[in-house]
């Protein structure tokens, strides 16, 4: 019978995987649509766009911002008013969007171009929450950052980087989520900071695990696009019990050994 802490968790990633009757079941992990964006059903337009525009697809609408990363089943329509942002566009967008957290827009601005990172406060336009790097390759199943990235890619769908001195990741998640009591109970593997916290935070262009000490696994899709903090618990919950299975298996493999 498996004991009350050690529960198993479905994987974040498959909302339908189950493990029996002690499973709880898992809210979808969908992802967050630009304010402004409405979604029409995908199908393909059999005659004249009446706009005079060719056949196309239909999908999510935006209106000055991007959809999110990892949502290939949704498609912008070809529209001439919606504007689909380059790389840098977008960068430049969220660049903006964090100095709002800078105590100093300038000063910040400097950091960024001297040294790849800016304190930011936390509380204001988001909060962060700061989780060990065991928890997270536990939850991956990996240790190898490009796997590591698409995972949190796919389970979180909004921006996580990490600070590899401290070997910690921080997910940006709404700053009314400061206020979840399910943050505590995990000892110093998990902080949530929130109003009166500050945290260094790489420039958008920062990308690249074998350039940057801090850099984005999962860069912004676009100004206020954050992660859903039942996402984030999800991945906590799942890379906890992992965590706990790997050390259980390795202690009695240990004494498998010397016995």
């Amino acid at each position: 019978m498996t004991a009350p802490d050690e529960r198993p968790f479905p994987d974040p990633r498959n909302a339908d995987e189950g493990t029996g009757p002690t499973a709880a079941p898992l809210p979808p992990l969908l992802p967050h649509l630009p304010k402004g964006s409405s979604v029409i059903p995908l199908k393909r337009h059999a005659g004249p766009d009446p706009e005079g525009a060719a056949p196309v697809d239909y999908g999510v609408v935006t209106h000055g911002a991007l959809p999110p990363t990892g949502t290939a089943e949704l498609m912008l329509r070809k529209r001439p008013e919606v504007l689909v942002h380059t790389r840098r566009e977008r960068e430049l967008a969220v660049s903006h969007w964090l100095l709002a957290a800078a105590p100093n827009m300038n000063e910040a601005r400097t950091q960024w171009a001297t040294r790849g990172i800016a304190l930011l406060r936390c509380g204001g336009v988001f909060a962060a929450v700061r989780i060990s790097a065991g928890i997270v390759q536990a939850a991956a199943g990996t240790e190898d950052p490009g796997r590591i990235g698409t995972y949190l890619r796919e389970a979180l769908q909004g921006p996580v980087f990490i600070d590899t001195s401290s070997r910690r990741y921080y997910v940006l998640v709404p700053v009314s989520a400061s206020q979840l009591r399910q943050w505590h109970g995990h000892g110093p593997d998990v902080e949530c900071l929130g109003p009166g916290s500050f945290l260094s935070v790489p420039r958008p262009q920062c990308s690249e695990p074998d350039v940057f000490r801090s850099y984005w696994c999962v860069p912004m899709d676009g100004p206020g696009t954050l992660c859903s903090p039942e996402a984030v618990l999800q991945v906590i919950a799942y890379g906890s019990y992992q965590r706990r299975v790997g050390k259980r298996l390795a202690a009695e493999a240990d004494q498998d050994g010397h016995g």
